[in-house]
């Protein structure tokens, strides 16, 4: 993954395993982070303050719940613009439209996200940082194990409200690799989506990387224009952060902090027992506790689909306050084992750890072009089933490179 500093007048390509890497340090509990943004709260929830804080919401079916809102206008079927808080939202997808078509958004473009009715809708809120996950790389080809990490990723950072992300594919060096092997940017891109429309909350930046700055730039302009504020989380697989650092004076593709997960590859900073290594310039590895109102304030904001996903009609006439419950509980599940560290010297920056829970197979691009390389085409779909993203599609493109056809 090439390193990417804002204040650098010309981008560099490479691995990032091959230069320092950031790290961070301070408070390890996720609620110094949730304080710099909204409201200060008083001391934690006890279960029965919870339980109170759920009595208080109206016992109001979610599909009484569409369409509905005070202080309107709405979107669509399934969001509005005003949060639970009484704070302003917006679509995210109309700033990085605007962003992203400096000189005037084309009247035939591909949507951002789907905002079909229940599916989630990444939305800016005011009064608080609103934060998108960055997963920059080669993807040549994309696997099931980036599929898996950025959904883990997604899903266990709701709390620090992380609405989206952006996958950002890096050209590489062609050079590399051979012509079967070598699969374009917009192949790549294709290898992730299938045929598919867009999806909910991820989105694919498809121009050269060295536009990225400007493009980050202009979305952060944009929406601090309009009340919000944004920021980017870098998320890297545990070959990116390793046992020596970066300076914490530099950015990489313009974030200050990490995610790192285990999913798909082994951490060696991850011992068998499960149990975390310090890294040498952070403070020790600390569990991120939850908030339980700020689960009951995300969970009020979007329904059962913020973290499922689910359609709005799949509820049945399920009350809101037991809604809330059930994905207060799903959440606390999925964010065991979820860690923080901070760089000693620099204690705003830090890198959160997402483990992986499923125990998903070791795999990598460079296995899937070996295999490639080795196997006839007519028996790839085969080898390549639980490991390459729509493998059908990707023995097409194979096909295609062997020939040379398009």
């Amino acid at each position: 993954m090439p390193k990417r500093k804002r204040d650098s007048p010309t981008p560099t390509q490479g691995n990032v395993s091959d230069r320092r890497k950031v790290s961070t340090r301070g408070n390890t509990s996720i609620q110094a982070l949730a304080d710099e943004e909204r409201e200060s709260i008083s001391s934690p929830l006890t279960p029965t303050d919870y339980e109170k804080t759920l009595a208080t919401r109206p016992n109001t079916t979610t599909r009484n719940l569409v369409n509905k809102g005070p202080r309107l206008p709405i979107l669509g079927a399934a969001c509005t613009l005003i949060s639970s808080e009484g704070h302003p939202v917006a679509d995210l997808d109309k700033y990085i439209e605007e962003a992203y078509y400096p000189y005037g958004i084309p009247s035939s473009r591909r949507p951002i996200f789907n905002h079909g009715t229940g599916h989630f809708r990444p939305q800016l809120e005011q009064c608080r940082m609103n934060r998108i996950i960055v997963y920059p790389g080669c993807f040549n080809p994309p696997h099931r194990g980036h599929q898996a990490l950025i959904n883990r990723a997604f899903s266990c950072t709701r709390d620090i409200n992380v609405i989206a992300a952006i996958i950002v594919p890096v050209t590489g060096q062609r050079k590399q690799y051979t012509d079967d092997v070598w699969f374009e940017k917009a192949q790549r891109i294709q290898l992730w989506t299938g045929n598919q429309g867009p999806h909910d909350w991820l989105w694919f930046y498809e121009r050269r990387g060295r536009e990225w700055d400007e493009f980050q730039e202009r979305l952060i302009s944009a929406v601090k224009r309009d009340g919000f504020h944004l920021e980017f989380i870098l998320l890297c697989g545990p070959d990116n952060v390793d046992m020596d650092h970066m300076s914490p004076k530099d950015d990489i593709w313009g974030c200050k902090n990490i995610i790192v997960s285990d999913v798909g590859r082994a951490a060696s900073f991850v011992r068998a027992n499960g149990k975390l290594t310090r890294l040498s310039t952070c403070t020790a590895w600390e569990p991120v506790s939850i908030d339980p109102r700020e689960i009951v304030r995300k969970s009020t904001d979007t329904a059962e689909w913020i973290l499922s996903s689910l359609s709005l009609t799949m509820s049945g006439q399920k009350t809101y306050g037991a809604l809330i419950e059930e994905i207060g509980a799903e959440y606390a599940n999925r964010m065991r084992g979820v860690a923080l560290c901070r760089h000693r010297r620099a204690a705003h920056r830090w890198i959160r750890y997402v483990p992986d829970v499923d125990g998903m197979m070791q795999m990598s691009s460079t296995d899937i072009r070996r295999t490639i390389a080795r196997c006839p085409v007519d028996q790839l779909s085969e080898k390549l089933k639980g490991k390459a993203l729509h493998p059908e599609l990707l023995v097409q493109f194979v096909r295609e490179n062997k020939t040379g056809t398009s």
